[in-house]
C-alpha cells in the first residue's frame, strides 16, 4: 500500500487484516479484489472527500443503497427503516437540512432503542436491519459533525449488517463470507475503481 495511506488508515483503527492485505499491493490494484464489503465501505467512509475520492454525501447515498438491498425482509408493517433511508436521501439531495435531519435522528434512536431492548430478537433479521439503518443515520450525523473517524466506522458497519441478514435470509445457501462478497462486487458496480496516486 501507498505510505501515504498508511497513517491514515492506522488512524482509522483498522483491523490487522485489513491493514494487512491493504499493504500487500497498491490500494488501486487491491480494491477490484477485496471480497469484505465492510471493508471497501469502510474505505470509502475514510478517504471520503479527498481529491477525486466520492464526497460523504455519495457515501451516505451508496450505504442507502446497500441497505435497500435488504428491506424487502422486513414485515410490510416495519416501515420506519424504509421512511428513514428516505430521510438521509432527501439530507443527500438537500432536501432538509442538517438541523431537520438531527431532529429527525433523535427520533428514530428514541424508537430503535424499543426495538433493540428485544432480547430475545436481538439477532433478529429485523434487528439487524435495523442496526444498518442506525449506522446509516449516524454516518449522516458523523458526516454533519465533520468526524471521519466515526463516519468511517459507521459506514463499515452498514456493510457487516447487511452481508449478515443476506446470509441470515439465504436459508443457509450462502456464507457470510459469500454474501459480503456480493455486496462488494454491488459497490464495486457503482464505484468501479479508486483514484491512484500520480
Amino acid at each position: 500500500m501507498e505510505a501515504i495511506y498508511v497513517t491514515r488508515f492506522q488512524e482509522a483503527e483498522v483491523c490487522d487484516g485489513a491493514l494487512e492485505w491493504l499493504a500487500s499491493n497498491t490500494l488501486a490494484n487491491q480494491w477490484p479484489l477485496c471480497k469484505k464489503s465492510d471493508w471497501l465501505l469502510w474505505l470509502l467512509g475514510q478517504m471520503a472527500g479527498d481529491s477525486q475520492w466520492p464526497t460523504r454525501v455519495e457515501v451516505c447515498e451508496l450505504l442507502c443503497d446497500c441497505i435497500d438491498l435488504v428491506l424487502q425482509n422486513l414485515p410490510e408493517t416495519d416501515t420506519q427503516p424504509a421512511t428513514t433511508l428516505t430521510r438521509i436521501q432527501s439530507w443527500c439531495d438537500g432536501s432538509i437540512s442538517n438541523e431537520d435531519f438531527e431532529t429527525y435522528a433523535l427520533t428514530f434512536d428514541s424508537d430503535s432503542a424499543i426495538v433493540f431492548s428485544d432480547a430475545i430478537n436481538k439477532d433478529s433479521v429485523r434487528t439487524r436491519i435495523w442496526r444498518a439503518v442506525q449506522a446509516a443515520v449516524r454516518a449522516v450525523r458523523m458526516a454533519i459533525a465533520d468526524n471521519r473517524l466515526f463516519f468511517t466506522k459507521a459506514s463499515g458497519i452498514v456493510g457487516l449488517f447487511v452481508s449478515v441478514v443476506k446470509s441470515d435470509v439465504s436459508s443457509g445457501n450462502l456464507s457470510r463470507d459469500e454474501t459480503s462478497e456480493e455486496l462488494a462486487n454491488f459497490i464495486r458496480q457503482i464505484f468501479p475503481s479508486v483514484p491512484t496516486l500520480a
